[in-house]
C-alpha cells in the first residue's frame, strides 16, 4: 500500500512540474526547472525541520511527501537537503565534496548522454 501511495504522489509531482512549465512562458533560460528545483529544495526544508527532525519523531506522512510529490517534482531538492544537513553537522568537505561530485558528475553525465549516441 505505501508503495502505491509513494506513486501516486510520485504523479502529482510529475503533474506539478508538467503544469508549472506549461503555465512560463518559453524562454532561452529554463525558469520552470529553476522554479521547481527552488521550490522543491524549500519544502524538503521545511518538511525536514518540522516533521522528520524534531526528537518526537517524524510524521508518517512526511517521507511520503518528500520521496513522492518532491521526488516527482524534483530530485534537487533532495541534493540540497542532504548537502545542508552535511553543512549544518559542519561536515564543511563532504559537502563542497557533494556539491562537486553531483554537478560535474552528474552534468558530465548528461554531456556524454548527449555525444555518445552520435557516435554509434
Amino acid at each position: 500500500m505505501k508503495l502505491l501511495i509513494i506513486g501516486a504522489l510520485g504523479a502529482l509531482g510529475v503533474l506539478l512540474r508538467y503544469g508549472l512549465s506549461q503555465y512560463m512562458p518559453p524562454s532561452s533560460f529554463t525558469w520552470p526547472v529553476l522554479a521547481v528545483n527552488v521550490v522543491g529544495s524549500f519544502i524538503a526544508g521545511v518538511i525536514f525541520t518540522m516533521h522528520i527532525a524534531p526528537s518526537e519523531g517524524a510524521h508518517p506522512w512526511a517521507s511520503l511527501v518528500l520521496i513522492g510529490v518532491l521526488g516527482g517534482l524534483t530530485t534537487f531538492s533532495s541534493y540540497a537537503l542532504d548537502t545542508v544537513r552535511l553543512l549544518e553537522s559542519s561536515a564543511w568537505s563532504l559537502a563542497l565534496l557533494n556539491i562537486g561530485l553531483n554537478n560535474f558528475l552528474s552534468i558530465g553525465a548528461c554531456y556524454l548522454g548527449v555525444k555518445l549516441p552520435l557516435y554509434i
